[in-house]
């Protein structure tokens, strides 16, 4: 490729591409859809959030990117707040109760500031209580502020999506929102979650550089075997306090988190970068404060 060649980082599809933050979630939402493409599957995607930093600029990125998204049958509508936009994606997991569909299946991408994640809790834990449609498959962007640049209180997302049993991926850089990004709609349409991702203010302020390919990833599936049966998710609409109910809770603590566990342990998504068989202390840490963690070390000569 000529290096006077102009190139669009939301469309190119192989080599590598330069882009913030922001920006890498709009590709995103592109990549899953041609992901689905590839698989033979026609899907659409609906977005709705409410904006506020560090992801407050989401919304214009994704309003000036509407042509390259209404192309691959991706819509997105401003949320009102944050509860009303999460139980709008919630709505598009329920595709198979209407008729004359035109997707094999809709996938949704849900994002909010971190006090919109703690406003957002009972439509949060319902949507994931309730599952997954077919084919389809939701990201929720967590914007978390940890040194209160632009927020009133310091914030982490993670305590909340865990008490609502939605699994958490922390991207620390352009590269690992749009590979991580992927794995968290195939994990959610395989285990019948949803999928948190935390950005925080440094990674979606930051940009960089991403290599990209259709081959990149390789999706291993995990044993999905329970007492001898083939778990298959499924979207539960019964909301029957005296029966579904119970039922949605425990296929989610006894199996649907299991099989996140077991995808991220055949995916690798959580590596050890340093093996030491012999080492007496070990160091855990995620997204962008393993890149702090390496710069502390760089600096203190280690």
């Amino acid at each position: 490729m000529s290096s006077t060649t102009k190139t669009n980082p939301f469309t190119q599809e192989t080599g590598i591409i330069n882009l913030g933050g922001i920006d890498a979630i709009v590709r995103l939402t592109l990549d899953q859809v041609r992901t689905d493409a590839r698989r033979g599957l026609k899907t659409g995607m609906f977005v709705s959030g409410y904006r506020g930093s560090p992801v407050g600029m989401l919304d214009a990125a994704l309003i000036k990117q509407q042509k390259h998204l209404l192309e691959q049958n991706i819509h997105f509508v401003d949320g009102i707040n944050e509860d009303l936009a999460a139980t709008a994606v919630w709505g598009t997991q329920m595709l198979h109760t209407v008729g004359g569909q035109k997707f094999d299946g809709v996938t949704g991408l849900w994002y909010g500031k971190a006090p919109g994640v703690d406003r957002s809790g009972d439509a949060l834990k319902h949507a994931n209580y309730t599952g997954i449609g077919k084919n389809g498959g939701v990201l929720a962007i967590v914007g978390d502020d940890p040194s209160c640049k632009s927020s009133s209180l310091a914030s982490q997302s993670e305590p909340m999506l865990f008490h609502v049993g939605i699994p958490s991926l922390y991207p620390g850089n352009v590269q690992e929102i749009l590979d991580l990004g992927l794995h968290g709609y195939n994990l959610s349409r395989m285990a019948g979650v949803w999928m948190g991702m935390k950005i925080v203010t440094n990674v979606a302020d930051g940009t960089g550089s991403a290599l990209v390919s259709p081959e990149r990833l390789n999706f291993v599936t995990p044993d999905l075997e329970f007492d001898g049966q083939l778990f298959t998710p499924r979207m539960n609409l019964g909301m029957n306090v005296r029966a579904d109910a119970l039922e949605m809770e425990q296929s989610l603590y006894t199996r649907r988190l299991e099989v996140v566990k077991r995808y991220a342990r055949a995916n690798k998504l959580n590596n050890i970068v340093f093996e030491n068989r012999d080492a007496w202390l070990g160091i855990l840490t995620a997204g962008k404060t393993y890149n702090d963690l390496k710069q502390a070390f760089l600096e203190m000569g280690l």
